[in-house]
């Protein structure tokens, strides 16, 4: 309970011909000037230095001195307001917004005649009348390493029991499904639709999905126990509240059931290094590919444009679809600035997307069988995280936004497989606006995100004319593949981005797989039909590069390509004559 609500059961304290019994009793000495100086609902720890941050900042924009009790009575009716509407305080988290209590406090203090000590009188005006409307309120989207364990324990819980994520015939296999059938990919929808996924998900658990950072420092050092994939989806077991020791749903998960009638059923997998942890040079290189990842998460965020509009093309007979990388063939001679969408944000957010899914693997390296196993809903949590920052940091950015998102409706609330109503379905527009819209926030990460996730002043960033490493016509394909690239002079073709310096990257191709059906997914539009382009930045290898153009050996890039289903490297002859996985350099 906050200080000041105390509940009377006498009238009489001097003053009982205008107390009220039962009535909130705050002070500006007692209880307003703390709510400033030491907010009470926030770790004890952080109170003063966050409060102090406040009223500095509020002495620089307002000019209004928080903490001086001749301001803030002058002012209590706006910044009840502001802080009500959680305008107030300018903060990143929104852990910091002030509850209803609070407000409660601010309220009764400024109607009771603003008293400065207990022994003050009341002066009873309605300066702030009750509100009549609901308290805004947010599910607030935590970095799962800063759930507390009973926070963990009730997300557990409404996976197993809401969803049933261990359960067949139950929503966990139709969520797993709605993804098999119905994401969207290579195109301007793919993260939107996959925020209306998270959105819907989130209304069936009434709980914030918690996020995984993925761009943690520590998610790239081998040594550090938050590396890898986070503890809470490795144990064995959690404690239910009411159920008692349980196996931990979010590693127990019924990955995709062909027969629901069969007694046999598999749970999701996962690569199995990522439960023993096994020091040596595989876990070395498996966590330092986050090396490489964060770059390209960096390199997409330093792009001015989010996606290429999906306009109408009678080529593909569709009313929308022209995928984010459709532009004119590269030609050696042509300058940067003749590509205005070469490089948009989603079309380079979507390869370090792609590539961690296959990391995670092997159900999540295909995604007929992703949205089966709970590390999706966090995993895109956090892709969503850092979408929302680049949506807010850019103004002026355009959309589609009549383009419909099925099978989602009512704002992604509900779903509709089937109603031919184009104008009922959850849109892009509606799910680019802020995420206050769609009723979630996010809560800063545990630990800081090692890429700035602000996007850089434009002109700044990558050296202009430095080449680039292409993947042209780019398709979908039913199976999944990691195409490693090398500088042609590469003596070693390990994929390590910190030991190996002729290490260009990686290109995950995540196949669309069978769907639920064995025969394809139900929505043919999940793919464009166009093929796109990927792009690596290459500038740090340019020296290299262009030293290799100059000399008379073969200059291709050199390539591994590897099933994710198999393991099997493909050979070279085989892979040359497939459709967008030959890599050139520009």
């Amino acid at each position: 309970m906050a200080p000041g609500f105390k509940s009377l059961t006498l009238a009489d304290n001097g003053h009982d011909d205008t107390q009220k019994a039962g009535e909130i009793e705050p002070t500006w000495q007692d209880n307003v000037s703390k709510l400033f100086s030491a907010p009470y609902w926030l770790p004890e720890d952080t109170r003063e230095s966050i409060g102090a941050s406040w009223i500095a900042m509020m002495k620089f924009w307002g000019p209004t001195d928080l903490s001086n009790y001749d301001h803030v009575k002058k002012k209590a009716t706006s910044i009840y307001q502001h802080c009500r509407s959680k305008t107030m305080p300018l903060t990143d988290d929104p852990s910091q917004y002030f509850p209803e209590e609070s407000l409660e406090l601010i309220r009764h203090w400024a109607n009771q005649g603003y008293r400065k000590i207990s022994m003050d009188p009341f002066v009873r005006e309605t300066v702030i009348p009750e509100p009549q409307d609901p308290p805004v309120t947010w599910r607030n989207r935590k970095d799962i390493r800063n759930l507390t364990p009973e926070e963990l324990q009730t997300y557990r819980a409404k996976l197993e029991d809401i969803l049933g994520v261990g359960r067949v015939k139950s929503k966990w296999q139709e969520l797993g499904f709605l993804h098999a059938n119905w994401c969207l990919h290579y195109q301007e929808a793919t993260f939107l639709w996959h925020r209306a996924y998270l959105r819907y998900v989130e209304e069936l658990i009434d709980f914030p999905i918690p996020y995984w950072n993925g761009l943690a420092t520590e998610a790239k050092d081998p040594n550090s126990e938050f590396s890898g994939l986070p503890k809470e989806f490795c144990d064995e077991e959690y404690e239910h509240p009411t159920k008692g020791t349980r196996p931990n749903p979010l590693r127990y998960a019924l990955a995709l059931v062909d027969d629901p009638d069969t007694e046999k059923h598999r749970f999701v997998e996962r690569d199995p290094i990522l439960y023993s942890r096994e020091a040596g040079e595989e876990w070395n290189r498996k966590v330092r590919m986050f090396e490489l990842y964060q770059e390209q998460i960096g390199f997409s965020l330093q792009q001015e444009i989010y996606s290429q509009p999906m306009n109408i093309t009678q080529e593909q007979g569709l009313p929308y679809g022209t995928p984010w990388a459709n532009i004119p063939d590269f030609d050696e001679e042509q300058p940067d600035e003749d590509y205005p969408y070469r490089a948009d944000f989603d079309g380079l957010f979507e390869q370090p997307h792609d590539n961690i899914h296959g990391w995670i693997g092997p159900d999540m390296a295909n995604n007929s069988f992703s949205g089966f196993d709970p590390v999706f809903l966090s995993y895109h949590g956090n892709i969503d995280r850092i979408t929302e920052i680049f949506l807010r940091s850019r103004r002026g950015l355009t959309f589609t936004s009549s383009f419909p998102l099925r099978p989602f409706i009512n704002q992604a609330r509900e779903l509709s497989y089937s109603d031919p109503r184009e104008y009922i379905y959850t849109t892009i527009g509606d799910m680019a606006k802020n995420t206050k819209v769609n009723n979630y926030t996010y809560a800063l990460p545990a630990s800081p995100d090692q890429v700035h996730l602000l996007p850089a002043i434009k002109g700044s960033g990558r050296p202009k004319g430095a080449p680039y490493a292409i993947f042209r016509n780019v398709h979908c394909n039913n199976k999944s593949f990691h195409i490693d690239v090398f500088t042609p002079f590469a003596t070693s073709l390990n994929p390590d981005p910190v030991e190996n310096p002729h290490y260009i990257g990686r290109d995950t191709r995540l196949g669309m797989g069978p769907g639920s059906s064995g025969k394809g997914p139900e929505n043919t539009d999940r793919c464009v039909k166009k093929g796109v382009t990927r792009i690596f930045d290459a500038s740090k290898f340019e020296e290299g590069l262009r030293k290799d153009v100059s000399s008379d050996s073969d200059m291709r890039l050199k390539q591994v390509v590897t099933s994710l289903e198999t393991g099997i490297v493909v050979p070279e002859e085989v892979w040359r004559s497939w459709d967008g996985f030959q890599a050139d350099f520009d």
